[in-house]
Protein backbone atom coordinates (compact mmCIF):
# COMPACT_ATOMS: atom_id res chain seq x y z
CA UNK A 1 0.00 0.00 0.00
CA UNK A 2 1.50 3.78 -1.14
CA UNK A 3 2.31 5.82 1.77
CA UNK A 4 0.38 8.66 2.30
CA UNK A 5 3.34 11.04 2.19
CA UNK A 6 4.98 11.62 -1.07
CA UNK A 7 8.60 10.46 -1.61
CA UNK A 8 10.07 12.59 -4.65
CA UNK A 9 12.32 9.18 -5.70
CA UNK A 10 9.09 7.35 -5.46
CA UNK A 11 7.53 9.89 -7.63
CA UNK A 12 9.84 10.48 -10.18
CA UNK A 13 11.21 6.76 -10.44
CA UNK A 14 8.09 4.28 -9.33
CA UNK A 15 4.98 6.26 -10.53
CA UNK A 16 4.55 5.11 -13.97
CA UNK A 17 4.88 1.47 -12.52
CA UNK A 18 2.78 1.77 -9.41
CA UNK A 19 0.04 2.96 -12.15
CA UNK A 20 -0.10 0.40 -14.70
CA UNK A 21 0.08 -2.23 -11.69
CA UNK A 22 -2.95 -0.55 -9.80
CA UNK A 23 -4.49 1.43 -12.87
CA UNK A 24 -8.60 2.13 -12.81
CA UNK A 25 -9.38 0.07 -15.35
CA UNK A 26 -7.86 -2.96 -13.87
CA UNK A 27 -9.68 -1.97 -9.99
CA UNK A 28 -13.35 -1.55 -11.92
CA UNK A 29 -12.50 -4.86 -13.75
CA UNK A 30 -12.23 -6.79 -11.43
CA UNK A 31 -14.44 -5.40 -8.34
CA UNK A 32 -17.40 -5.84 -11.27
CA UNK A 33 -15.78 -9.30 -11.95
CA UNK A 34 -16.02 -10.11 -8.59
CA UNK A 35 -19.77 -8.87 -8.00
CA UNK A 36 -21.00 -11.24 -11.00
CA UNK A 37 -19.15 -14.28 -9.56
CA UNK A 38 -20.67 -13.95 -6.16
CA UNK A 39 -23.89 -12.09 -6.09
CA UNK A 40 -25.92 -15.44 -7.28
CA UNK A 41 -24.38 -17.12 -4.22
CA UNK A 42 -26.18 -14.68 -1.46
CA UNK A 43 -29.34 -15.81 -0.10
CA UNK A 44 -29.86 -13.08 2.62
CA UNK A 45 -29.25 -9.62 3.74
CA UNK A 46 -26.98 -11.02 6.90
CA UNK A 47 -24.82 -12.74 3.78
CA UNK A 48 -25.09 -9.72 1.69
CA UNK A 49 -24.21 -7.15 4.47
CA UNK A 50 -20.75 -9.34 5.65
CA UNK A 51 -19.81 -9.30 1.92
CA UNK A 52 -17.52 -6.08 2.23
CA UNK A 53 -16.73 -6.03 -1.62
CA UNK A 54 -20.37 -7.10 -2.80
CA UNK A 55 -21.87 -4.46 -0.70
CA UNK A 56 -19.63 -1.43 -0.87
CA UNK A 57 -19.55 -2.08 -4.60
CA UNK A 58 -23.47 -1.59 -4.51
CA UNK A 59 -23.13 1.38 -2.70
CA UNK A 60 -20.81 2.75 -4.63
CA UNK A 61 -22.95 2.13 -8.03
CA UNK A 62 -25.88 4.17 -6.39
CA UNK A 63 -23.79 6.99 -5.02
CA UNK A 64 -24.31 6.04 -1.29
CA UNK A 65 -20.37 5.03 -0.70
CA UNK A 66 -20.44 7.35 2.60
CA UNK A 67 -23.53 5.40 4.42
CA UNK A 68 -21.66 2.38 3.68
CA UNK A 69 -20.79 1.95 7.47
CA UNK A 70 -24.62 2.17 8.36
CA UNK A 71 -25.35 -1.20 8.05
CA UNK A 72 -28.52 -1.27 10.55
CA UNK A 73 -29.49 1.41 8.38
CA UNK A 74 -29.18 -0.19 4.67
CA UNK A 75 -30.98 -3.40 6.56
CA UNK A 76 -34.03 -1.56 7.00
CA UNK A 77 -34.10 -0.15 3.38
CA UNK A 78 -33.53 -3.86 1.69
CA UNK A 79 -36.18 -5.50 3.87
CA UNK A 80 -38.55 -2.31 2.76
CA UNK A 81 -41.79 -3.41 0.63
CA UNK A 82 -41.72 -0.80 -1.72
CA UNK A 83 -45.33 -1.66 -2.85
CA UNK A 84 -46.09 -0.22 0.32
CA UNK A 85 -45.93 3.84 0.73
CA UNK A 86 -45.38 3.81 4.45
CA UNK A 87 -42.29 1.31 4.44
CA UNK A 88 -38.84 2.26 5.28
CA UNK A 89 -37.70 3.30 1.84
CA UNK A 90 -40.53 4.71 0.49
CA UNK A 91 -40.67 7.25 3.47
CA UNK A 92 -37.01 8.67 2.97
CA UNK A 93 -36.57 12.03 1.15
CA UNK A 94 -33.46 10.62 -1.27
CA UNK A 95 -34.95 8.57 -3.74
CA UNK A 96 -31.23 6.83 -3.89
CA UNK A 97 -32.44 4.36 -1.43
CA UNK A 98 -35.58 3.27 -2.55
CA UNK A 99 -33.83 2.83 -6.03
CA UNK A 100 -30.99 0.62 -3.89
CA UNK A 101 -33.95 -1.44 -2.58
CA UNK A 102 -35.76 -1.60 -6.14
CA UNK A 103 -32.29 -3.29 -7.26
CA UNK A 104 -32.87 -6.49 -5.03
CA UNK A 105 -35.32 -8.97 -4.44
CA UNK A 106 -34.50 -9.06 -0.45
CA UNK A 107 -38.05 -8.48 0.91
CA UNK A 108 -39.50 -10.93 -1.99
CA UNK A 109 -37.15 -13.78 -2.07
CA UNK A 110 -34.37 -15.02 -0.68
CA UNK A 111 -33.50 -17.47 -3.26
CA UNK A 112 -32.67 -15.10 -6.06
CA UNK A 113 -32.10 -11.76 -4.38
CA UNK A 114 -31.06 -9.92 -7.86
CA UNK A 115 -32.09 -11.15 -11.29
CA UNK A 116 -29.74 -10.66 -14.27
CA UNK A 117 -31.63 -7.96 -15.20
CA UNK A 118 -31.47 -6.00 -11.76
CA UNK A 119 -27.13 -7.59 -11.72
CA UNK A 120 -26.73 -5.60 -15.53
CA UNK A 121 -28.14 -2.61 -14.34
CA UNK A 122 -26.57 -2.32 -11.60
CA UNK A 123 -22.95 -2.97 -13.22
CA UNK A 124 -23.64 -0.65 -15.34
CA UNK A 125 -24.72 2.01 -12.71
CA UNK A 126 -21.15 1.30 -10.89
CA UNK A 127 -19.50 1.41 -14.57
CA UNK A 128 -20.96 5.29 -15.05
CA UNK A 129 -20.52 6.03 -11.55
CA UNK A 130 -16.53 5.49 -12.52
CA UNK A 131 -16.84 7.16 -15.44
CA UNK A 132 -18.05 9.91 -13.74
CA UNK A 133 -15.22 10.17 -11.54
CA UNK A 134 -12.75 9.84 -14.20
CA UNK A 135 -14.45 13.35 -15.97
CA UNK A 136 -14.53 15.18 -12.55
CA UNK A 137 -11.21 14.17 -11.79
CA UNK A 138 -9.97 15.04 -15.31
CA UNK A 139 -11.23 18.51 -15.09
CA UNK A 140 -9.71 19.02 -11.60
CA UNK A 141 -6.61 18.18 -12.90
CA UNK A 142 -7.09 20.20 -16.34
CA UNK A 143 -7.88 23.32 -13.79
CA UNK A 144 -4.93 22.79 -11.80
CA UNK A 145 -2.85 22.61 -14.67
CA UNK A 146 -4.07 25.85 -16.51
CA UNK A 147 -4.25 27.15 -13.11
CA UNK A 148 -0.83 26.83 -11.74
CA UNK A 149 0.51 28.67 -14.67
CA UNK A 150 -1.37 32.02 -13.46
CA UNK A 151 -0.09 31.93 -9.93
CA UNK A 152 2.25 34.46 -8.63
CA UNK A 153 2.07 34.65 -5.29
CA UNK A 154 1.66 31.39 -2.88
CA UNK A 155 -1.73 32.45 -1.03
CA UNK A 156 -3.69 32.78 -4.22
CA UNK A 157 -2.56 28.81 -4.62
CA UNK A 158 -4.17 28.42 -0.59
CA UNK A 159 -7.03 31.11 -1.31
CA UNK A 160 -8.61 29.59 -4.38
CA UNK A 161 -10.71 26.14 -2.94
CA UNK A 162 -10.25 23.81 -6.10
CA UNK A 163 -6.62 24.65 -6.47
CA UNK A 164 -6.38 23.91 -2.26
CA UNK A 165 -8.14 20.98 -2.47
CA UNK A 166 -6.14 19.24 -5.12
CA UNK A 167 -2.92 20.11 -3.51
CA UNK A 168 -4.07 19.03 -0.17
CA UNK A 169 -5.52 15.72 -1.87
CA UNK A 170 -1.94 14.97 -3.03
CA UNK A 171 0.10 15.47 -0.35
CA UNK A 172 -2.29 14.53 2.45
CA UNK A 173 -3.39 17.44 4.35
CA UNK A 174 -6.55 17.54 5.99
CA UNK A 175 -8.42 20.13 4.66
CA UNK A 176 -10.79 20.81 7.66
CA UNK A 177 -7.88 21.46 10.08
CA UNK A 178 -5.22 22.66 8.72
CA UNK A 179 -2.95 25.34 10.00
CA UNK A 180 -2.86 27.88 7.01
CA UNK A 181 0.56 29.50 8.56
CA UNK A 182 2.52 26.01 8.37
CA UNK A 183 1.07 25.04 5.11
CA UNK A 184 1.85 28.33 3.77
CA UNK A 185 5.55 28.09 5.60
CA UNK A 186 6.32 24.79 3.83
CA UNK A 187 5.23 26.07 1.08
CA UNK A 188 7.89 28.76 0.74
CA UNK A 189 10.54 27.18 2.33
CA UNK A 190 13.92 26.28 0.72
CA UNK A 191 15.00 22.67 2.15
CA UNK A 192 18.95 23.86 1.53
CA UNK A 193 18.21 27.09 3.22
CA UNK A 194 18.78 26.93 7.39
CA UNK A 195 17.14 30.14 8.27
CA UNK A 196 13.83 28.59 5.78
CA UNK A 197 10.56 28.15 7.86
CA UNK A 198 10.68 24.14 7.40
CA UNK A 199 14.16 24.36 8.93
CA UNK A 200 13.74 26.44 11.89
CA UNK A 201 9.85 25.01 12.94
CA UNK A 202 9.95 21.48 11.97
CA UNK A 203 13.18 19.96 11.28
CA UNK A 204 14.21 19.83 15.04
CA UNK A 205 10.80 18.14 16.21
CA UNK A 206 11.51 15.73 12.99
CA UNK A 207 15.47 15.06 14.26
CA UNK A 208 14.06 14.34 17.53
CA UNK A 209 11.09 12.03 16.36
CA UNK A 210 13.42 10.05 14.29
CA UNK A 211 15.68 9.59 16.80
CA UNK A 212 13.61 8.41 19.38
CA UNK A 213 11.57 6.20 17.11
CA UNK A 214 14.95 4.59 16.19
CA UNK A 215 15.74 3.95 19.57
CA UNK A 216 12.68 2.86 20.41
CA UNK A 217 12.75 0.66 17.56
CA UNK A 218 15.63 -1.11 18.79
CA UNK A 219 15.02 -1.40 22.21
CA UNK A 220 12.01 -3.16 21.38
CA UNK A 221 13.75 -5.54 19.18
CA UNK A 222 16.08 -6.19 21.56
CA UNK A 223 13.43 -6.57 24.44
CA UNK A 224 12.51 -9.56 21.98
CA UNK A 225 15.51 -11.07 21.63
CA UNK A 226 15.99 -11.31 25.42
CA UNK A 227 12.51 -12.98 26.18
CA UNK A 228 12.69 -15.21 22.99
CA UNK A 229 16.28 -16.12 24.72
CA UNK A 230 15.59 -16.08 27.69
CA UNK A 231 12.40 -19.08 26.89
CA UNK A 232 15.02 -20.58 24.85
CA UNK A 233 17.42 -21.16 27.17
CA UNK A 234 14.49 -22.55 29.89
CA UNK A 235 14.01 -25.25 27.75
CA UNK A 236 17.20 -26.04 27.20
CA UNK A 237 17.63 -26.26 30.94
CA UNK A 238 14.50 -28.77 31.02
CA UNK A 239 16.10 -31.05 27.83
CA UNK A 240 19.41 -30.49 29.69
CA UNK A 241 18.18 -32.13 33.33
CA UNK A 242 16.37 -34.74 31.29
CA UNK A 243 18.39 -38.39 31.77
CA UNK A 244 16.58 -39.26 28.61
CA UNK A 245 18.50 -36.56 26.48
CA UNK A 246 21.66 -38.14 24.83
CA UNK A 247 24.94 -36.85 25.11
CA UNK A 248 25.58 -35.64 21.94
CA UNK A 249 22.83 -33.44 21.73
CA UNK A 250 23.39 -32.42 25.18
CA UNK A 251 26.96 -30.72 23.96
CA UNK A 252 24.90 -29.10 21.03
CA UNK A 253 22.23 -27.69 23.46
CA UNK A 254 24.76 -26.23 25.84
CA UNK A 255 26.66 -24.56 22.94
CA UNK A 256 23.24 -23.13 22.21
CA UNK A 257 22.58 -22.00 25.33
CA UNK A 258 26.01 -19.76 25.68
CA UNK A 259 25.23 -18.18 22.24
CA UNK A 260 22.03 -17.41 23.96
CA UNK A 261 23.88 -16.09 27.09
CA UNK A 262 26.22 -14.46 24.94
CA UNK A 263 23.15 -12.37 23.40
CA UNK A 264 21.77 -11.70 26.77
CA UNK A 265 24.89 -10.41 27.79
CA UNK A 266 25.44 -8.50 25.02
CA UNK A 267 21.87 -6.48 25.32
CA UNK A 268 22.29 -6.00 28.87
CA UNK A 269 25.74 -4.12 28.53
CA UNK A 270 23.38 -1.74 26.26
CA UNK A 271 20.29 -1.31 27.70
CA UNK A 272 21.34 -2.11 31.60
CA UNK A 273 18.42 0.16 33.25
CA UNK A 274 15.59 -1.69 31.38
CA UNK A 275 17.48 -4.97 31.90
CA UNK A 276 18.40 -4.67 35.24
CA UNK A 277 14.80 -3.37 35.97
CA UNK A 278 13.16 -6.47 34.03
CA UNK A 279 15.28 -8.95 36.15
CA UNK A 280 14.56 -7.48 39.32
CA UNK A 281 10.46 -7.72 38.28
CA UNK A 282 11.38 -11.01 37.60
CA UNK A 283 12.76 -12.02 40.37
CA UNK A 284 10.09 -11.33 42.92
CA UNK A 285 7.47 -12.76 40.78
CA UNK A 286 9.60 -15.86 41.19
CA UNK A 287 9.47 -14.75 45.12
CA UNK A 288 5.81 -14.67 44.68
CA UNK A 289 5.26 -17.74 42.75
CA UNK A 290 7.99 -20.02 45.60
CA UNK A 291 5.72 -18.62 48.30
CA UNK A 292 2.37 -19.91 46.53
CA UNK A 293 4.48 -23.07 46.77
CA UNK A 294 4.67 -22.89 49.88
CA UNK A 295 1.31 -22.04 51.55
CA UNK A 296 0.30 -24.95 48.74
CA UNK A 297 1.78 -27.65 51.64
CA UNK A 298 -1.26 -29.25 53.74
CA UNK A 299 0.56 -29.29 56.87
CA UNK A 300 1.15 -25.62 57.81
CA UNK A 301 -0.63 -23.52 60.48
CA UNK A 302 -3.08 -20.77 60.43
CA UNK A 303 -0.03 -18.48 61.89
CA UNK A 304 2.30 -19.61 59.31
CA UNK A 305 -0.20 -19.29 56.14
CA UNK A 306 -1.04 -15.69 57.29
CA UNK A 307 2.96 -15.33 57.26
CA UNK A 308 3.53 -16.61 54.09
CA UNK A 309 0.12 -14.48 52.85
CA UNK A 310 1.48 -11.43 54.14
CA UNK A 311 4.97 -12.05 52.57
CA UNK A 312 3.30 -12.62 48.79
CA UNK A 313 0.76 -8.97 49.16
CA UNK A 314 4.26 -7.09 50.57
CA UNK A 315 5.75 -8.21 47.03
CA UNK A 316 2.73 -7.84 45.31
CA UNK A 317 1.91 -4.35 46.44
CA UNK A 318 6.39 -3.79 45.49
CA UNK A 319 5.00 -5.19 41.61
CA UNK A 320 3.03 -2.49 41.15
CA UNK A 321 6.01 0.26 41.83
CA UNK A 322 8.41 -1.87 39.60
CA UNK A 323 8.72 -1.69 35.76
CA UNK A 324 9.33 -5.71 33.93
CA UNK A 325 8.78 -6.74 30.16
CA UNK A 326 5.56 -5.65 29.64
CA UNK A 327 6.15 -2.42 31.30
CA UNK A 328 8.65 -2.20 28.40
CA UNK A 329 7.27 -3.61 25.69
CA UNK A 330 4.34 -1.24 26.11
CA UNK A 331 6.35 2.35 26.63
CA UNK A 332 8.17 1.36 23.69
CA UNK A 333 5.24 0.56 21.46
CA UNK A 334 3.75 3.57 22.30
CA UNK A 335 7.01 5.84 21.72
CA UNK A 336 7.52 3.89 18.44
CA UNK A 337 4.14 4.60 17.46
CA UNK A 338 4.04 8.81 18.47
CA UNK A 339 7.50 8.92 16.70
CA UNK A 340 5.84 7.36 13.61
CA UNK A 341 3.31 9.73 13.44
CA UNK A 342 5.07 12.72 14.25
CA UNK A 343 7.59 11.67 11.44
CA UNK A 344 4.79 10.89 8.76
CA UNK A 345 2.80 14.26 9.86
CA UNK A 346 6.47 16.37 9.02
CA UNK A 347 6.74 14.36 5.77
CA UNK A 348 3.48 15.72 4.29
CA UNK A 349 5.09 19.81 4.92
CA UNK A 350 8.63 18.61 4.08
CA UNK A 351 7.17 17.26 0.75
CA UNK A 352 5.15 20.68 -0.17
CA UNK A 353 8.36 22.68 0.72
CA UNK A 354 9.94 19.87 -1.93
CA UNK A 355 7.79 20.05 -4.66
CA UNK A 356 6.58 23.77 -4.50
CA UNK A 357 9.06 26.65 -5.71
CA UNK A 358 7.40 29.64 -3.73
CA UNK A 359 10.54 32.36 -2.19
CA UNK A 360 10.71 32.89 1.39
CA UNK A 361 8.16 36.01 0.98
CA UNK A 362 5.52 33.64 -0.65
CA UNK A 363 6.56 35.06 -4.77
CA UNK A 364 7.21 33.03 -7.54
CA UNK A 365 10.98 34.39 -8.71
CA UNK A 366 11.42 36.60 -11.48
CA UNK A 367 11.30 34.10 -15.06
CA UNK A 368 10.31 31.03 -12.78
CA UNK A 369 7.13 29.19 -11.99
CA UNK A 370 5.00 27.75 -8.98
CA UNK A 371 6.19 24.91 -9.79
CA UNK A 372 8.81 23.09 -11.80
CA UNK A 373 7.43 21.02 -14.40
CA UNK A 374 8.77 17.62 -13.37
CA UNK A 375 7.67 18.43 -10.01
CA UNK A 376 3.57 19.43 -11.42
CA UNK A 377 3.69 16.07 -13.51
CA UNK A 378 4.32 13.84 -10.28
CA UNK A 379 1.70 16.13 -8.86
CA UNK A 380 -0.61 15.08 -11.39
CA UNK A 381 0.22 11.65 -11.74
CA UNK A 382 -0.39 11.22 -7.77
CA UNK A 383 -3.58 12.79 -7.93
CA UNK A 384 -4.86 10.54 -10.81
CA UNK A 385 -2.93 7.79 -8.75
CA UNK A 386 -4.09 8.12 -5.37
CA UNK A 387 -8.23 9.78 -6.38
CA UNK A 388 -9.63 7.03 -8.04
CA UNK A 389 -8.11 4.00 -4.88
CA UNK A 390 -9.90 6.60 -2.64
CA UNK A 391 -12.99 6.27 -4.08
CA UNK A 392 -13.36 3.23 -5.37
CA UNK A 393 -14.43 -0.06 -3.43
CA UNK A 394 -13.16 -0.97 -0.41
CA UNK A 395 -11.17 0.93 2.81
CA UNK A 396 -7.68 1.21 1.92
CA UNK A 397 -6.89 -1.50 4.94
CA UNK A 398 -8.91 -3.78 2.46
CA UNK A 399 -8.00 -3.00 -1.38
CA UNK A 400 -5.86 -5.25 -3.40
CA UNK A 401 -2.42 -4.39 -4.45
Amino acid sequence: MVSTYIDYNLLTRDMKTSLQRTSQQTLVARESEYYKENIGNITSIDEFLDDYRLYSYAMKAHGLEDMTYAKAFMRKVMESDLSDDSSYANMLTDERYREFAMAFSFSQSTEVVQSDAQEDALIGLYNQTISNIDSKMGEETRYYDTMMDTITNVDQLLQNDRLRSYTFRVFGVDEKYYNYEQVRGALVSDLDDPNSYFNTQFAPALADAQATNASSTQALSALSSRVQSQTRITKIDALLADASTPDEDKVTLQAEKTTLQTNIATIDAAFPEMTSNIDAYAGVQAEITDLKTQMAQPDLTDAERAALQAQIDQRQASLATMKGVSFYATDLQAKQTESSATIARIAVFQDLALMYDFAADGSVPAGGTAQAADSRKATKEVYSYKAPRDDIGRPAAQRLL
